[in-house]
């Protein structure tokens, strides 16, 4: 398994890394992350905070790598070529993928907002050149979220939440 840099990581090492940012703790505390802020600077050690500090800052901000036949590209935020790109980026209904031949699988956006679908489960979007599958699980107050795996081999989706487990191929 490969973790990738996302923004909540980024947020995570603006405000407690060594080069902590003004006002970077205020946006990480809006966006979800005042527990692990808690956690981190009030009941771990000061040893076990760096060393997950130092595991964040290592983790690369894309991936690309090849399955069969099919090229991709993973990101957090939009494939894009600079770091701000692919940890905040945003994908429109519009966009298209930067790069030829190559699948581009991003989080961030979650899908209601390229569907416009609000009221049904969510579910993986697919664009041009560009797949989401944030589905808004981490949207406490979304009643239609839920997780979204896709299986890079056959592009078998499967989502937990919602109505419960389920394989859509």
């Amino acid at each position: 398994m490969t973790m990738l840099l996302g923004n909540h990581e980024q947020m995570c090492l603006s405000t407690l890394g060594p080069n902590n940012e003004v006002g970077a703790r205020n946006l990480w505390r809006q966006n979800g992350g005042m527990t692990t802020y808690q956690e981190l600077l009030y009941h771990s050690t000061p040893k076990k905070r760096d060393r997950i500090l130092r595991f964040l800052s290592g983790l690369p901000d894309s991936l690309d790598l090849t399955v069969g036949k099919q090229n991709f590209h993973l990101v957090h935020g939009f494939p894009g070529y600079d770091h701000d790109t692919r940890i905040w980026g945003w994908v429109e209904p519009d966009s298209v993928s930067p790069y030829e031949d190559t699948a581009c699988i991003v989080g961030h956006t979650p899908t209601v907002f390229l569907t416009g679908r609000m009221e049904e489960n969510s579910s993986v979007w697919h664009g041009n050149g560009i797949i989401d599958i944030d589905c808004g699980c981490g949207h406490l107050n979304a009643p239609h979220r839920r997780l979204a795996c896709l299986c890079l081999d056959d592009m078998a989706e499967f989502y937990v939440g919602g109505t419960g487990l389920e394989d859509i191929t």
